[in-house]
């Protein structure tokens, strides 16, 4: 299993709290109806403060989104990819307690096949849902982080809620390559508009120690 660097951590818990920071700006509607979001001919007790009932691979795209673009800006090399089942040119398995099982990833921040065919350097795994803390998703994401054939540095299970109090973010990591443990991240969801963009420069600290690391 990878141990996590404090660099990492730090990048992985700010793209999250960035990432979900937008979502909560500009797709809350997507989570809940209320008066501002929804017309006058809708717009009735039935409607207004009800969960929209969206399927959670329609969020998760909206948070893969931003993900992808804090990636590009910060210029590290790695994709982002939702429902991504394959494993090169196998399905995607991995060994739980119980067994193998075949799997499909809400989120992956990773490196595909043909970018690194000889080596695996896998980021981030997260895993999602709508109101409901799964216990199957942490082992999921445990399950890919000591699996040699992933060997994800950091894994992240998000309980979207409405972006606010009944949110929960939980990350995992390794600090010694051999036990998993795991700390909540805190996320300011009262705001009105976006954070600087000057802050995206913490998102190079990972590449610049990458580069370290390679010399």
């Amino acid at each position: 299993m990878k141990i996590a660097t404090e660099t990492e951590l730090k990048t992985a818990e700010f793209i999250i709290r960035y990432a979900l920071q937008m979502m909560k700006v500009n797709d809350s509607d997507l989570l809940c109806a209320s008066a501002e979001n929804v017309g006058e001919a809708v717009e009735s007790r039935y409607y207004l403060g009800k969960s929209r009932r969206l399927h959670e691979i329609c969020l998760n795209h909206r948070l893969a989104l931003y993900i992808e673009l804090l990636i590009s800006i910060s210029r590290i090399k790695f994709k982002v990819d939702i429902e991504y089942n394959r494993n090169y040119n196998s399905p995607k398995i991995v060994q739980y307690r119980t067994g193998a099982a075949l799997i499909r990833p809400d989120i992956l921040i990773h490196t595909r096949a043909n970018q690194s065919p000889n080596a695996i350097n896998n980021f981030m795994i997260i895993e999602t849902k709508k109101d409901i803390n799964s216990a199957r998703d942490t082992d999921k994401i445990e399950a890919m982080m000591k699996d040699e054939n992933y060997e994800y540095h950091v894994g992240v299970r998000i309980k979207y809620g409405s972006l606010g109090p009944d949110t929960k973010v939980v990350m995992y990591y390794s600090l010694d390559g051999i036990n998993i443990s795991s700390r909540l991240i805190d996320i300011d969801f009262e705001i009105t508009k976006l954070p600087s963009l000057d802050n995206l420069n913490k998102l190079l600290y990972i590449r610049n120690e990458q580069r370290r690391n390679a010399k």
